[in-house]
């Protein structure tokens, strides 16, 4: 295949139970990095993940755990978009996948813990108690800098694009919040690190029926004064300056949003970063050989 093609695949994830829960066998995310390692465009590839069973499973810790495992395989850009039931039938291509047989669907025997998720059944609380919060909110809000799209970054969009009913509000950082930035003049432009985090948030939620993209000159944004916003997406890193951005909200007389809050990728020491991404291209020039 040419280095400049795309591709799509589709990979099930077994689905087992166990004592304390549900179990995800993600052996089989290696064999995606290993066989796209060499691939210059390798992280443009769409490779769509669905679980063989859904039933009590908590997808955003699943998601956390595939995010964090794509880190730990070397490959932290690879386009991986995991599919919900709901989603599916807005997806022809990966229906007619699903309806021939799965080499991945039988169940596993592996006892490779260390290759084994453990996604429990009681989910996460969002807000107001509930497991779940798919469909949930009408406006929901995320910001970042998003460039060189990596796990975290896509583990951000997808919670954002699963709790949008209406309309996905990515803020995207400009020039004025990056000065401070390592490498600060390889960072994407604001045209391409929107069209890249908007063609992602449909890839997850292609039924989405609006993205509104806006351009971040502070850490706030329209999230501290439009009053539409339900429910913003944050790391647990950044889940303090939500709390804040709520207490304005409030002073103003709007309504507190829902803060969902994504756990930080557990890669296991690998580093995980733009900054750090960006440093790897001065060090091997785009497109050199390993």
């Amino acid at each position: 295949m040419n280095s400049r093609e795309t591709s799509q695949e589709l990979l099930v994830l077994p689905v087992r139970s166990g004592e304390q829960g549900l179990y995800v066998v993600l052996t089989d995310l290696k064999g995606w990095g290993s066989a796209n390692a060499h691939r210059e465009n390798a992280h443009h590839d769409v490779h769509a993940v669905v679980p063989s069973s859904d039933k009590g499973l908590s997808y955003l810790r699943l998601a956390t755990q595939i995010y964090s495992k794509l880190v730990v395989y070397g490959q932290p850009r690879l386009n991986v978009v995991i599919y919900r039931r709901e989603d599916m039938a807005a997806q022809k291509s990966v229906e007619e996948q699903l309806s021939k047989p799965q080499r991945n669907c039988v169940p596993s025997r592996n006892d490779d813990f260390e290759a084994i998720a453990l996604v429990g059944s009681e989910g996460y609380a969002f807000g107001d108690g509930s497991p779940d919060f798919y469909d949930k909110y009408a406006v929901v809000a995320v910001g970042g800098t998003f460039d060189r799209l990596h796990a975290g970054h896509r583990l951000l969009l997808t919670a954002a694009a699963w709790a949008s009913r209406e309309t996905l509000r990515i803020g995207m950082t400009t020039d004025s919040m990056l000065q401070n930035k390592k490498h600060k003049h390889l960072i994407a432009s604001v045209a391409d690190r929107s069209r890249a985090a908007k063609e992602f948030a449909l890839q997850v939620k292609p039924g989405l029926p609006k993205i509104v993209i806006s351009e971040l000159t502070d850490a706030a944004g329209p999230s501290a004064n439009d009053g539409s916003i339900e429910a913003i997406v944050v790391s647990s890193e950044t889940a303090r300056g939500a709390r804040r951005i709520n207490d304005v909200r409030q002073s103003a007389g709007l309504n507190r949003m829902v803060i969902i809050e994504v756990d930080v990728l557990d890669t296991q020491g690998q580093k995980l970063s733009s900054t750090g991404l960006r440093a790897e291209e001065i060090v091997k020039p785009h497109g050199s050989e390993a």
